[in-house]
This record gives C-alpha cells, structure tokens and sequence, in this order.
C-alpha cells in the first residue's frame, strides 16, 4: 500500500513567521491633526453662516402664510362653516358671498407674493417683497 493515496486534508505548508506588530503610540484624542482641524472649521463655519435675505423674509412671512392657509381652508366649504355655527340662511349668504370676496383677495395676494419672489434679486432689500417696515416719517 505504498502508492496507495490518503484522503483528508493536507497539511499547509509553513508560512512565512509572524512579526510583532509595532507597540500602538498613544494619542490624545482631543488633538487633531492640522488637515483634521482645517476641515473641522470649515464644516463648521458652514453651519455658522448668516442666512440670507430671502431666508429672513420668508421666516418673517410665517404668521402670513398661516393665515392665508386658513383662510383657504374656511373657503373650501363656507356652507359646512355655517351649519357648524349654526347660522341661518341669511347669514350663510352672507357668509357665502364673504367666502367668494375673501378667495379673490387670496388669489390675488398669492399672485403678488410670487411675482415679488420671481422678481426678487440679491441686491433688493427685504422691503421688496413685501415685508412689514416701518415709514421713516411716522414717528
């Protein structure tokens, strides 16, 4: 049995010989490297920026928006806002036709609200869009 084959698994043939990693060098890990502190400033100062004007403006048009939200929303059915009162017919033609004044002066101060954005440029002031100011000769 001397040509006979053995099944199983072979043994590896030795590997090169293993060598001690290099002892860890300690670090502080409160210090950065310069290329480290350099992008961490400037991610930072990407979150420190001003905003700018239109982004003022629009914070400033909040109370704005929301009313003219609501108002859409009481427009959709002034009917169903009557039954829910509980008013009469003549005050839910009143109310109707209160309903069709108030969705033309939606329309039209959504309309205006868009050109001034359209037309917005960087340069204008704030005031241009729309923005409540105060009159210089009030006192």
């Amino acid at each position: 049995m001397a040509g006979a084959k053995e099944f199983g698994r072979r043994q590896a043939p030795p590997g090169p010989s293993k060598q001690q990693a290099p002892p860890p060098v300690p670090c502080d890990p409160l210090v950065l490297s310069p290329d480290a502190e350099r992008f961490r400033q400037s991610v930072g100062s990407a979150f420190r920026r001003k905003p700018d004007e239109f982004q003022l403006w629009w914070r400033t048009q909040t109370t704005h928006r929301l009313l003219l939200w609501l108002l859409n929303v009481t427009l959709i059915a002034p009917g169903l806002l009557c039954a829910a009162l509980g008013l009469g017919a003549a005050a839910s033609g009143i109310v109707e036709i209160l309903g069709v004044a108030l969705a033309i002066w939606v329309r039209r101060e959504r309309r205006r609200r868009l050109q001034a954005i359209a037309q917005w440029s960087g340069g204008s002031s704030v005031e241009d869009l729309g923005a409540p100011h105060a009159d210089p000769a009030s006192p």
